[in-house]
C-alpha cells in the first residue's frame, strides 16, 4: 500500500487545498490519534482570535496517490472539545477520497491502537 506524503509546510498546504471543499468524514478517531499518525497540524488556527472568522483549530493536509486531503474539525466552537472529545473529522479534497485512502487510515489506527 502506497504510503501518504504529509505536508509540514503551511504555504504548501495553503496552496494545495486551494479549490478543494468537504467531501467525507474520519469517524472514530482522535486529535491525539491524528497527532500520532499525522503528525502536528499543518495549520494550528487555536492561537488566532476567533474574530477572524475561522470554522476550523485543526487541519492536516496529506498527498495519496496524487490527490490531497485535507482533515480538519468544523464548526466545533470549542478548542477543548477540538482536542479532547471530538471523533468526526471532516475531509476536504477536489476528489473523494479512495478506498485506499481510507484503508491506510484504518491499517495506521489498528497499529496505534495495538500498541
Amino acid at each position: 500500500m502506497n504510503e501518504p506524503r504529509i505536508i509540514i509546510d503551511k504555504e504548501e498546504a495553503i496552496q494545495l487545498v486551494g479549490g478543494s471543499s468537504f467531501k467525507g468524514h474520519l469517524n472514530n478517531i482522535t486529535y491525539q490519534e491524528l497527532i500520532s499518525i499525522l503528525g502536528e497540524p499543518v495549520m494550528d488556527l487555536s492561537k488566532w482570535p476567533r474574530t477572524l472568522g475561522t470554522d476550523t483549530f485543526f487541519e492536516w493536509v496529506v498527498e495519496f496517490d496524487g490527490q490531497v486531503y485535507s482533515i480538519y474539525d468544523w464548526n466545533t466552537f470549542d478548542l477543548n472539545y477540538s482536542k479532547r472529545y471530538l471523533r468526526h473529522w471532516n475531509i476536504g479534497s477536489k476528489d473523494y477520497p479512495t478506498k485506499e485512502f481510507y484503508e491506510w487510515f484504518e491499517m495506521r489506527l489498528k497499529e496505534l491502537r495495538i500498541d
